[in-house]
């Protein structure tokens, strides 16, 4: 993180206030490991102040897990610790990347052990606005690394809906091998398994998966809510 954090986020929202699009949403899109340092804070307050909001990625809910994908010096529990104070002062969206390891999706235990840690979160005083699952859409830093199919990211969106009681939406990937996917993967700061960045932008169909009528129409992605 920048150490002039706070005055690069001052002078986005001065920009936005220049060219009268105080509308215009400004999104922080940040993997949680610096939310509490003294610099960030000041930038999140401004932020909050100019229409801002921030997206913290949790990726896992075991320590091992977490070490798997993320390739961290943190740990996960920092990360937690860290969003919960992040989200204790304004709601947050959650960004939760899904994914197969050597053509395994991620184990029930694990995706248990996530909803706990947002349960933790909220049970702490956290407020959190959305949860976003989505899969990989680029290619990965790992060739055993690949897409989610579309159903199992509308099943794990089902289940974190249920378990957590928040607003949960999914973002489908590509059902293609790895070698054709999109060009421009690179080796994130800690060197994750794939890209640690935002969704590409998907147009999601937020269809209620409560309604068999619905099923089979969510083209890019679903929204699930209890």
């Amino acid at each position: 993180t920048y150490q002039n954090f706070d005055e690069l986020i001052e002078r986005c929202a001065a920009i936005k206030r220049r060219l009268g699009a105080d509308a215009v949403k400004m999104v922080l899109i940040t993997n949680a490991s610096m939310l509490r340092r003294p610099h960030v804070e000041r930038g999140l307050a401004i932020l909050d102040a100019n229409q801002g909001e921030v997206w913290a990625k949790l990726d896992a809910g075991s320590e091992e897990y977490f070490a798997l994908v993320d390739r961290s010096r943190f740990q996960l529990r920092q990360i937690v610790e860290n969003i919960t104070h992040a989200a204790r002062a304004r709601p947050i969206v959650i960004q939760s990347l899904w994914m197969r390891i050597h053509d395994e999706p991620p184990s029930t235990a694990e995706l248990d052990a996530f909803q706990d840690r947002l349960n933790e979160i909220t049970a702490a005083g956290g407020s959190i606005k959305l949860v976003q699952i989505y899969t990989i859409a680029r290619r990965t830093t790992e060739a055993y690394v690949t897409p989610l199919a579309d159903d199992e990211v509308d099943a794990i969106v089902a289940r974190v809906a249920r378990a957590t009681g928040l607003k949960t939406m999914g973002f489908h990937g590509v059902a293609v091998e790895n070698d054709s996917m999109t060009e421009g993967g690179a080796l994130t700061e800690g060197g994750a398994l794939t890209e640690n960045r935002a969704i590409d932008s998907p147009t999601a169909i937020e269809a209620d998966l409560r309604n068999p009528a619905n099923r089979g129409n969510e083209k890019c992605g679903a929204e699930y809510s209890e």
